[in-house]
Protein backbone atom coordinates (compact mmCIF):
# COMPACT_ATOMS: atom_id res chain seq x y z
CA UNK A 1 0.00 0.00 0.00
CA UNK A 2 1.75 3.33 -0.80
CA UNK A 3 2.10 6.14 1.32
CA UNK A 4 0.73 9.54 1.10
CA UNK A 5 3.59 10.94 2.51
CA UNK A 6 7.24 12.20 1.67
CA UNK A 7 9.94 10.09 3.85
CA UNK A 8 12.85 12.11 2.19
CA UNK A 9 11.63 15.99 2.75
CA UNK A 10 14.17 16.29 5.81
CA UNK A 11 16.96 14.21 4.81
CA UNK A 12 19.40 17.61 4.33
CA UNK A 13 18.37 19.31 7.22
CA UNK A 14 15.75 19.94 10.07
CA UNK A 15 13.03 22.11 9.94
CA UNK A 16 13.23 23.19 13.94
CA UNK A 17 16.69 22.15 16.28
CA UNK A 18 15.64 21.89 20.29
CA UNK A 19 17.88 22.93 22.07
CA UNK A 20 17.83 22.35 25.71
CA UNK A 21 20.45 25.06 26.79
CA UNK A 22 20.29 24.38 30.40
CA UNK A 23 19.16 21.84 33.18
CA UNK A 24 18.38 24.84 35.48
CA UNK A 25 15.07 25.37 36.36
CA UNK A 26 12.92 27.15 39.51
CA UNK A 27 9.90 25.21 38.90
CA UNK A 28 9.10 21.47 39.93
CA UNK A 29 6.64 20.33 37.12
CA UNK A 30 5.30 16.63 37.28
CA UNK A 31 5.33 15.89 34.19
CA UNK A 32 8.87 17.16 33.45
CA UNK A 33 11.08 15.76 30.62
CA UNK A 34 14.12 17.38 31.69
CA UNK A 35 14.26 16.42 35.28
CA UNK A 36 15.11 20.40 35.58
CA UNK A 37 16.84 21.22 39.07
CA UNK A 38 17.64 24.35 40.50
CA UNK A 39 21.35 24.92 39.55
CA UNK A 40 23.37 24.21 36.07
CA UNK A 41 24.49 20.89 35.68
CA UNK A 42 28.08 19.36 35.11
CA UNK A 43 28.83 19.30 31.72
CA UNK A 44 26.66 21.67 30.35
CA UNK A 45 27.87 23.78 27.27
CA UNK A 46 30.39 26.45 28.22
CA UNK A 47 29.41 29.87 26.36
CA UNK A 48 32.48 29.32 23.81
CA UNK A 49 30.83 26.04 22.60
CA UNK A 50 27.80 27.60 22.84
CA UNK A 51 28.84 30.02 20.34
CA UNK A 52 30.63 27.45 17.78
CA UNK A 53 27.63 25.30 18.08
CA UNK A 54 24.93 28.57 16.54
CA UNK A 55 27.86 28.81 13.85
CA UNK A 56 27.63 25.42 13.03
CA UNK A 57 24.64 25.75 12.44
CA UNK A 58 24.91 27.71 9.27
CA UNK A 59 26.82 24.05 7.80
CA UNK A 60 23.27 23.25 7.11
CA UNK A 61 22.77 25.57 4.32
CA UNK A 62 19.80 28.19 3.68
CA UNK A 63 16.95 27.66 4.60
CA UNK A 64 18.44 27.48 7.76
CA UNK A 65 16.68 25.30 10.39
CA UNK A 66 14.72 27.43 13.37
CA UNK A 67 16.00 27.19 16.77
CA UNK A 68 13.83 26.17 19.81
CA UNK A 69 15.90 27.30 22.74
CA UNK A 70 14.34 25.77 25.73
CA UNK A 71 15.41 24.22 29.37
CA UNK A 72 15.23 23.46 32.09
CA UNK A 73 14.62 27.05 31.67
CA UNK A 74 16.35 28.94 29.07
CA UNK A 75 16.26 32.33 30.77
CA UNK A 76 18.96 30.55 33.29
CA UNK A 77 20.94 30.15 30.82
CA UNK A 78 24.41 32.22 31.60
CA UNK A 79 24.74 34.07 27.85
CA UNK A 80 21.57 33.47 26.58
CA UNK A 81 21.77 37.29 25.19
CA UNK A 82 25.31 36.39 23.79
CA UNK A 83 23.66 33.38 21.97
CA UNK A 84 20.90 35.39 20.57
CA UNK A 85 23.13 37.73 19.34
CA UNK A 86 24.79 34.80 17.59
CA UNK A 87 21.43 34.03 16.27
CA UNK A 88 20.78 37.03 15.11
CA UNK A 89 24.36 37.80 13.54
CA UNK A 90 24.07 34.66 11.87
CA UNK A 91 20.73 35.07 10.02
CA UNK A 92 19.14 32.19 12.08
CA UNK A 93 15.56 32.50 13.10
CA UNK A 94 14.86 31.15 16.69
CA UNK A 95 12.05 31.17 19.32
CA UNK A 96 12.08 30.66 23.43
CA UNK A 97 10.99 28.39 25.65
CA UNK A 98 10.98 29.98 28.85
CA UNK A 99 9.43 29.02 32.54
CA UNK A 100 6.69 31.18 33.54
CA UNK A 101 8.87 32.61 36.20
CA UNK A 102 10.15 36.47 37.54
CA UNK A 103 13.11 35.69 35.20
CA UNK A 104 11.02 36.65 32.28
CA UNK A 105 10.52 40.54 32.03
CA UNK A 106 9.90 43.09 29.87
CA UNK A 107 13.58 44.65 29.52
CA UNK A 108 14.95 41.08 29.02
CA UNK A 109 12.13 40.53 26.22
CA UNK A 110 12.35 43.88 24.36
CA UNK A 111 15.83 42.56 24.11
CA UNK A 112 15.56 39.48 22.42
CA UNK A 113 12.64 40.90 19.97
CA UNK A 114 15.19 43.78 18.83
CA UNK A 115 17.79 40.83 18.26
CA UNK A 116 15.44 38.19 16.33
CA UNK A 117 13.62 36.39 18.35
CA UNK A 118 10.63 35.31 16.51
CA UNK A 119 8.24 33.99 19.34
CA UNK A 120 7.61 32.92 22.86
CA UNK A 121 5.81 29.51 23.84
CA UNK A 122 4.46 29.01 27.39
CA UNK A 123 3.04 26.36 28.88
CA UNK A 124 -0.47 25.84 30.24
CA UNK A 125 -1.76 22.72 31.89
CA UNK A 126 -4.90 24.15 33.07
CA UNK A 127 -7.57 26.28 32.77
CA UNK A 128 -7.72 27.26 36.25
CA UNK A 129 -4.87 28.41 38.80
CA UNK A 130 -5.49 25.08 41.31
CA UNK A 131 -5.19 22.80 38.16
CA UNK A 132 -2.37 24.24 36.47
CA UNK A 133 0.03 25.25 40.06
CA UNK A 134 -0.64 21.63 41.11
CA UNK A 135 1.09 20.75 37.87
CA UNK A 136 3.42 23.34 37.66
CA UNK A 137 4.61 22.71 41.46
CA UNK A 138 4.44 26.50 42.03
CA UNK A 139 1.46 28.49 44.06
CA UNK A 140 0.87 31.25 41.23
CA UNK A 141 2.34 29.97 38.03
CA UNK A 142 -1.19 30.12 36.46
CA UNK A 143 -1.48 33.93 37.38
CA UNK A 144 2.61 34.56 36.26
CA UNK A 145 2.14 33.05 33.03
CA UNK A 146 -1.18 35.18 32.10
CA UNK A 147 1.00 38.05 33.11
CA UNK A 148 3.11 36.86 30.72
CA UNK A 149 0.89 36.27 28.00
CA UNK A 150 0.10 40.01 28.11
CA UNK A 151 3.45 41.27 28.51
CA UNK A 152 4.44 39.21 25.42
CA UNK A 153 1.07 40.65 23.70
CA UNK A 154 1.99 44.41 24.45
CA UNK A 155 5.32 43.76 22.74
CA UNK A 156 4.67 42.65 19.85
CA UNK A 157 5.88 39.26 20.59
CA UNK A 158 4.27 36.26 19.20
CA UNK A 159 2.78 33.53 21.96
CA UNK A 160 2.72 29.63 21.44
CA UNK A 161 0.61 28.04 24.00
CA UNK A 162 1.72 24.10 25.01
CA UNK A 163 -0.11 22.08 27.15
CA UNK A 164 0.47 18.22 28.07
CA UNK A 165 -2.16 16.03 27.83
CA UNK A 166 -2.60 13.92 31.22
CA UNK A 167 -5.45 11.91 33.01
CA UNK A 168 -4.73 14.85 35.74
CA UNK A 169 -6.15 17.40 33.35
CA UNK A 170 -7.91 15.87 30.41
CA UNK A 171 -11.45 17.85 31.62
CA UNK A 172 -9.44 21.24 31.36
CA UNK A 173 -8.91 21.22 28.12
CA UNK A 174 -11.86 23.17 26.85
CA UNK A 175 -11.12 25.77 29.07
CA UNK A 176 -7.21 26.24 28.46
CA UNK A 177 -8.97 26.27 24.70
CA UNK A 178 -10.71 29.22 25.72
CA UNK A 179 -8.15 31.35 27.11
CA UNK A 180 -5.85 30.41 24.28
CA UNK A 181 -8.83 31.98 22.17
CA UNK A 182 -9.80 34.99 24.96
CA UNK A 183 -5.83 36.03 24.57
CA UNK A 184 -6.10 35.70 20.71
CA UNK A 185 -3.57 32.64 20.69
CA UNK A 186 -3.32 31.36 17.57
CA UNK A 187 -0.95 28.39 17.51
CA UNK A 188 -1.00 25.66 20.19
CA UNK A 189 0.92 22.59 20.32
CA UNK A 190 -0.21 19.66 22.50
CA UNK A 191 1.61 17.44 24.27
CA UNK A 192 0.89 13.57 24.56
CA UNK A 193 2.47 12.73 27.77
CA UNK A 194 5.26 9.69 27.61
CA UNK A 195 6.46 8.36 30.88
CA UNK A 196 9.78 9.80 30.80
CA UNK A 197 11.64 12.04 33.11
CA UNK A 198 9.17 13.23 36.19
CA UNK A 199 6.61 11.79 34.11
CA UNK A 200 7.82 8.38 34.49
CA UNK A 201 5.41 8.03 37.22
CA UNK A 202 2.40 9.56 35.97
CA UNK A 203 -0.56 7.85 34.45
CA UNK A 204 -0.93 8.05 30.62
CA UNK A 205 -4.26 8.26 28.81
CA UNK A 206 -5.43 4.86 26.85
CA UNK A 207 -5.83 4.64 23.36
CA UNK A 208 -9.61 5.21 23.62
CA UNK A 209 -9.39 8.29 24.90
CA UNK A 210 -6.18 9.59 22.97
CA UNK A 211 -8.55 9.35 19.78
CA UNK A 212 -11.70 11.26 21.52
CA UNK A 213 -8.83 13.99 22.58
CA UNK A 214 -7.28 14.08 19.48
CA UNK A 215 -10.68 14.20 17.55
CA UNK A 216 -11.64 16.70 19.28
CA UNK A 217 -8.83 18.68 18.92
CA UNK A 218 -9.35 19.10 15.20
CA UNK A 219 -12.87 19.99 16.00
CA UNK A 220 -10.95 22.93 18.02
CA UNK A 221 -8.61 23.89 15.10
CA UNK A 222 -12.48 24.59 13.25
CA UNK A 223 -12.27 27.68 14.98
CA UNK A 224 -9.15 28.88 13.48
CA UNK A 225 -6.79 27.24 16.16
CA UNK A 226 -3.26 25.85 14.52
CA UNK A 227 -3.10 23.15 16.78
CA UNK A 228 -0.10 20.71 16.37
CA UNK A 229 0.47 17.63 18.32
CA UNK A 230 3.47 16.20 20.23
CA UNK A 231 3.77 12.28 20.22
CA UNK A 232 0.54 12.00 19.37
CA UNK A 233 0.84 12.17 15.42
CA UNK A 234 -2.33 9.98 15.02
CA UNK A 235 -3.77 13.18 14.98
CA UNK A 236 -2.98 13.70 11.51
CA UNK A 237 -4.40 10.55 10.77
CA UNK A 238 -7.44 11.98 11.80
CA UNK A 239 -7.20 15.12 10.21
CA UNK A 240 -6.60 13.27 7.05
CA UNK A 241 -9.91 11.00 7.05
CA UNK A 242 -11.65 13.79 8.26
CA UNK A 243 -10.42 15.90 5.15
CA UNK A 244 -11.31 13.61 2.33
CA UNK A 245 -14.66 12.21 4.17
CA UNK A 246 -16.27 15.09 6.04
CA UNK A 247 -16.93 13.04 8.77
CA UNK A 248 -16.07 13.59 12.70
CA UNK A 249 -17.50 11.25 15.53
CA UNK A 250 -16.29 10.01 18.37
CA UNK A 251 -16.71 8.57 21.76
CA UNK A 252 -17.55 9.70 25.04
CA UNK A 253 -14.86 11.93 25.92
CA UNK A 254 -15.22 13.54 22.15
CA UNK A 255 -18.83 14.71 22.16
CA UNK A 256 -18.31 15.58 26.25
CA UNK A 257 -15.46 17.84 24.96
CA UNK A 258 -17.21 18.75 21.97
CA UNK A 259 -19.95 20.34 24.05
CA UNK A 260 -18.54 21.97 26.35
CA UNK A 261 -16.40 23.70 23.74
CA UNK A 262 -19.98 24.30 21.51
CA UNK A 263 -21.27 26.20 25.12
CA UNK A 264 -18.27 27.91 25.74
CA UNK A 265 -17.76 29.28 22.20
CA UNK A 266 -20.17 28.81 19.96
CA UNK A 267 -20.80 26.47 17.00
CA UNK A 268 -17.15 27.55 14.95
CA UNK A 269 -17.48 29.38 11.55
CA UNK A 270 -15.44 26.56 10.02
CA UNK A 271 -15.12 23.22 9.06
CA UNK A 272 -11.07 23.78 7.81
CA UNK A 273 -8.13 21.62 9.98
CA UNK A 274 -4.72 23.01 10.47
CA UNK A 275 -2.11 21.89 8.07
CA UNK A 276 -1.33 18.40 7.96
CA UNK A 277 2.74 18.00 9.72
CA UNK A 278 5.08 16.21 8.08
CA UNK A 279 7.65 16.27 10.56
CA UNK A 280 8.53 13.71 13.57
CA UNK A 281 11.39 12.53 15.78
CA UNK A 282 14.81 12.62 13.83
CA UNK A 283 12.91 13.69 10.61
CA UNK A 284 12.66 17.54 10.88
CA UNK A 285 13.23 17.81 13.91
CA UNK A 286 16.66 17.19 16.37
CA UNK A 287 17.20 18.12 19.78
CA UNK A 288 20.74 18.84 21.71
CA UNK A 289 20.56 18.31 25.05
CA UNK A 290 22.87 20.53 27.66
CA UNK A 291 25.91 18.60 27.39
CA UNK A 292 25.99 18.44 23.45
CA UNK A 293 24.14 15.38 23.51
CA UNK A 294 22.35 14.79 20.19
CA UNK A 295 18.99 12.78 20.32
CA UNK A 296 16.46 12.35 17.45
CA UNK A 297 13.82 14.56 20.13
CA UNK A 298 13.63 15.79 23.51
CA UNK A 299 11.03 12.59 24.17
CA UNK A 300 13.28 9.93 22.36
CA UNK A 301 16.69 9.08 24.59
CA UNK A 302 18.42 7.50 21.93
CA UNK A 303 21.75 9.11 21.84
CA UNK A 304 23.07 9.60 18.51
CA UNK A 305 25.90 11.56 18.47
CA UNK A 306 27.62 14.82 20.70
CA UNK A 307 28.57 18.12 19.20
CA UNK A 308 31.65 17.75 21.05
CA UNK A 309 32.96 15.16 18.93
CA UNK A 310 30.59 15.51 15.44
CA UNK A 311 29.37 18.30 13.82
CA UNK A 312 25.26 18.39 14.17
CA UNK A 313 25.15 18.44 10.48
CA UNK A 314 27.05 15.12 10.51
CA UNK A 315 24.92 13.68 12.81
CA UNK A 316 21.76 14.63 11.29
CA UNK A 317 22.51 13.41 7.67
CA UNK A 318 24.78 10.34 8.53
CA UNK A 319 23.09 8.62 12.04
CA UNK A 320 22.14 5.20 11.35
CA UNK A 321 19.24 5.81 13.49
CA UNK A 322 18.17 8.92 12.65
CA UNK A 323 17.95 7.59 8.93
CA UNK A 324 15.63 4.66 9.97
CA UNK A 325 13.25 6.71 11.53
CA UNK A 326 12.75 9.11 8.14
CA UNK A 327 11.42 5.58 6.61
CA UNK A 328 8.79 3.92 8.26
CA UNK A 329 8.56 1.72 5.86
CA UNK A 330 11.64 -0.13 7.14
CA UNK A 331 9.92 -0.18 10.93
CA UNK A 332 9.13 -3.49 13.00
CA UNK A 333 5.57 -2.45 13.47
CA UNK A 334 2.11 -2.30 11.37
CA UNK A 335 3.62 1.23 10.28
CA UNK A 336 5.28 -0.04 7.96
CA UNK A 337 2.46 -1.40 5.93
CA UNK A 338 0.20 1.88 7.08
CA UNK A 339 -0.84 4.00 4.19
CA UNK A 340 -0.68 6.60 6.64
CA UNK A 341 2.77 6.46 7.56
CA UNK A 342 3.87 9.16 5.27
CA UNK A 343 2.34 11.54 7.98
CA UNK A 344 1.53 9.94 10.99
CA UNK A 345 4.56 7.09 11.80
CA UNK A 346 2.96 6.54 15.22
CA UNK A 347 5.01 7.88 18.63
CA UNK A 348 8.79 6.50 18.30
CA UNK A 349 8.91 8.12 21.90
CA UNK A 350 6.12 6.05 23.24
CA UNK A 351 7.27 2.78 21.50
CA UNK A 352 11.10 3.07 23.04
CA UNK A 353 9.19 3.45 26.43
CA UNK A 354 7.61 0.40 25.76
CA UNK A 355 9.51 -2.04 24.81
CA UNK A 356 13.22 -0.30 24.35
CA UNK A 357 12.16 -0.69 20.05
CA UNK A 358 12.10 2.78 18.92
CA UNK A 359 10.75 1.25 15.69
CA UNK A 360 8.07 -0.77 17.10
CA UNK A 361 4.12 -0.51 17.57
CA UNK A 362 2.98 3.01 19.44
CA UNK A 363 0.33 1.61 22.25
CA UNK A 364 -1.58 4.20 21.96
CA UNK A 365 -2.77 3.48 18.10
CA UNK A 366 -5.23 0.93 17.57
CA UNK A 367 -6.00 1.36 13.76
CA UNK A 368 -5.95 -1.31 11.42
CA UNK A 369 -3.03 -0.49 9.31
CA UNK A 370 -4.50 -2.68 6.39
CA UNK A 371 -7.95 -0.55 6.21
CA UNK A 372 -7.60 2.16 4.31
CA UNK A 373 -11.09 3.93 4.46
CA UNK A 374 -10.68 6.70 1.95
CA UNK A 375 -8.54 7.05 -1.65
CA UNK A 376 -7.08 10.49 0.39
CA UNK A 377 -4.02 11.22 -1.71
CA UNK A 378 -6.30 13.39 -3.95
CA UNK A 379 -6.80 15.59 -0.40
CA UNK A 380 -2.78 16.79 -1.23
CA UNK A 381 -3.30 17.76 -5.26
Amino acid sequence: MESVGDYHKWEERPILIFWETTKACDLSCIQCRALAMKDPQPGELDPEESLNFVRSLKDFGKPYPVVILSGGDVMKKSNLEEIARELHSEGIRYSISPSATNLVTEEKMQYLKDNGMVSVSLSLDGGSPEIHDKIRGVKGAFQKTMDIIDLLSKLGIKVQINTTVMRENISELPRVFSILRNKHISTWEVFFLVNTGKASELKTLDSVKVNDVNKWLVFASFYGMNIRTVESPIFRRIQIDYMASGELSGGKIFEQLKKITIDNEGKPDSTKTSPVGTTWDGNGIVFVSHDGKVYPSGFLPVEVGNIREKSIVEIYRTSGVMKLLRDPSKFSSKCAICAYNGYCPGSRARSYNLNGDPFGNDPMCDFDALHKRYDFTEVFV
